[in-house]
């Protein structure tokens, strides 16, 4: 009997084992959540004065959301002009006048538009001048950057500006050129200069 139970002991032993597995799938719905516009200043762009310069290029915009995204640009100034000088691709015009420009597009357009954008400062005028620039999504999110343009002086020519009637006086007559006939000397630069007179065959010449 115990040579019989150790026999059936070691079937036992014998018997293979077997693994169930079970699985699942699960589908998981991720929900787009918007990110904002990026935009950031790489550098403050030099300028001379009366003279455009593209100020675009110093501006970097970014969105992630690219795909399914439109974007309006709006570039402004309160002093100095803006301007897209060229025809822009894939965009559409919202407002265009010499303050204010704003453009509708998909992200890799309206950035394009934005590197073409030009700025020149106030006539005559040199220093520190302000180009804004906004970015706004289909979500309403936006992005805004105050981008300082450095304008330079640029020297400007002296003007006499002579009347246009014939100056009549006697010999013995003084001659108040500036204060009787109107004669003026206009330097934009507000800068100190000289003027002298010369007079040759009758003819005065003023040199400044």
């Amino acid at each position: 009997n115990n040579e019989n139970n150790n026999n059936n002991n070691n079937n036992n032993n014998n018997e293979p084992t077997s693994t169930v597995l079970a699985s699942v799938v699960l589908y998981i719905h991720v929900a787009s959540v918007n990110n904002a516009p990026t935009l950031v200043s790489t550098f403050s762009p030099p300028a001379l004065e009366d003279q455009w310069t593209v100020v675009g290029t110093a501006l970097s915009l970014h969105d992630v959301d690219a795909n399914d995204d439109l974007l309006t640009l709006d570039v402004w100034t309160t002093k100095g002009t803006v301007r897209v000088p060229t025809h822009l691709v894939g965009v559409r015009w919202v407002t265009r006048t010499p303050v204010r420009l704003v453009v509708q597009g998909p992200p890799d357009r309206v950035s394009a538009a934005l590197s073409l954008v030009e700025y020149q400062g106030p006539r005559d005028h040199h220093g520190n001048f302000t180009v804004h620039v906004r970015v706004t999504d289909l979500a309403g999110d936006t992005a805004a950057v105050p981008l300082v343009v450095r304008v330079s002086n640029v020297n400007d020519a002296p003007e006499v500006l002579r009347p246009t009637h014939i100056l009549q006086v006697n010999e013995t007559q003084d001659l108040s050129l500036f204060q009787v006939y109107g004669l003026q000397i206009v330097d934009a630069d507000d800068t100190f200069g000289s003027a002298t007179t010369v007079v040759q065959n009758e003819v005065l010449t003023l040199h400044v």
